[in-house]
């Protein structure tokens, strides 16, 4: 329900367009790039969150939307700066773990050359209190859109987000990324039906403040999906440089295959346009289960029917290798093994090396965008960012937007990928 409600987004956003090394944890990856960015006193801090049920990649995509309008407030003279929201919790990551830093994932100050930005934990030094101004509380207008979707947003009261805060001593306490000791001194809900350009309006024009928490961001639509300004912001969020390593030793060591593709620019506003990558000599395929399995049924490939596409993609692009980033279980990926007639890599981290779920999927991502040609599941938000991290990397259309197809393609049909394409 959640993905289906992610692509009636991007729907709607289409209609008026086409970890660094973490054993210091006060130094500098998390400020700002003084070199580019003030810190003056009057700086005002916007944090937020989204609902606890979204997955990785849509926070992921979520995090594009807010700082795209953190990037229009700024344009509109408020000195905003972003907070970026610690990761955790999250139902995908079996190691249930919180408070991680992004820069145990990403590339902090590549994010921050787009949109001023620090960590959640370099807030807490910084600000002179843990106690926000004010929270916000998106929600959708209770008449829904009486048939036409305009732009809007409106102080109401609250349908049930104050269901998710309690005050006490005169103050709102909630979830705070699971942080005990930071409440808000004022609470309120806005109906909100909009895009970034919506939401930047909405602090811009309405609030004064130090620091504001928004909850439930993914309520934002983008301004202009896959126009330039999405890619500028997709661009911009690279991955750590020791997980992009990693990914690179792997394809080295275990699939013993070079890269022949051209490498990523020092920085991201340096990149131009190409198709000229060809890719390692493996094919990719992000095979869902779990969940999937239940929510799409016979839609999706059986075990032995995956295994026939893959050997034919494999067969296409005159490879004889393939990896497989999966949330399968160990026995559900030797049954397709069975069943292959090409050699099968999965990324498995050595235990010594303490990759948190989050930072082994990333890894599985990035060598999915290497490959000869890749091939995701259905309304896969994990998928979706593999096809945007090989038009980043400058691969060929048809060897990226395609998908696994349900064993009886007659009865369940299989619609492909839609193209969309970068823009510089």
């Amino acid at each position: 329900r959640m993905r289906l409600r992610y692509l009636l987004v991007v729907l709607l956003a289409c209609v008026g367009s086409q970890a660094e090394n973490n054993e210091d944890k006060t130094d500098t990856v998390s400020r700002l790039n003084t070199d580019q960015y003030s810190l003056p006193t009057d700086v005002s801090y916007i944090l937020y969150d989204v609902n606890r049920g979204e997955g990785f990649n849509l926070r992921r995509d979520v995090h594009m939307r807010v700082a795209i309008a953190v990037k229009k407030m700024r344009e509109k003279g408020v000195n905003a700066v972003l907070v970026l929201p610690p990761w955790g919790g999250l139902y995908h990551w079996r190691d249930r773990m919180t408070g991680v830093r992004w820069s145990e994932l990403f590339d902090v100050p590549s994010l921050n050359s787009f949109v001023p930005s620090i960590e959640f934990d370099q807030f807490l030094k910084d600000a002179p209190s843990p106690i926000f101004d004010r929270v916000v509380y998106l929600q959708h207008f209770q008449e829904g859109w009486n048939g036409e979707y305009t732009m809007k947003s409106e102080k109401r009261p609250c349908m049930d987000g104050d269901q998710f805060y309690e005050k006490k001593d005169g103050l709102w306490k909630g979830w705070f990324y699971g942080l005990s000791d930071v409440r808000a001194r004022e609470l309120e809900c806005v109906s909100f039906q909009g895009d970034a350009d919506t939401f930047a309006d909405l602090l811009a024009k309405n609030y004064t403040f130090q620091s504001i928490f928004v909850d439930r961001a993914e309520t934002i639509l983008h301004a202009e999906y896959c126009g330039v300004e999405y890619w500028r912001a997709r661009r911009s969020m690279r991955y750590s440089k020791l997980l992009e390593a990693r990914a690179e030793r792997f394809i080295a060591e275990e699939i013993n295959e070079e890269i022949d593709a051209q490498p990523l620019t020092e920085r991201w506003e340096d990149e131009k346009a190409s198709r000229l990558s060809k890719g390692g000599a493996y094919v990719c395929a992000h095979w869902r289960r779990r969940d999937f399995v239940t929510a799409y049924g016979t839609g999706l490939p059986s075990i032995k029917g995956t295994a026939k596409q893959m050997t034919a993609l494999a067969k296409e692009y005159g490879v004889k290798k393939a990896f497989i980033a999966t949330d399968a279980d160990e026995e559900e990926i030797e049954e397709l093994r069975k069943h292959l007639k090409i050699t099968l890599y999965t990324f498995r981290p050595n235990p010594e090396e303490k990759l948190i779920d989050g930072a082994s999927a990333i890894v599985e991502q990035i060598i999915c965008s290497w490959a000869r040609a890749f091939t995701g599941s259905y309304v896969s938000t994990f998928s979706f960012r593999i096809q945007e991290d090989r038009e980043i990397r400058g691969f060929p259309l048809e060897t990226t937007f395609r998908r696994m197809c349900a064993d009886d393609v007659k009865m369940h049909g299989c619609e492909q990928p839609a193209k969309w394409k970068i823009i510089y």
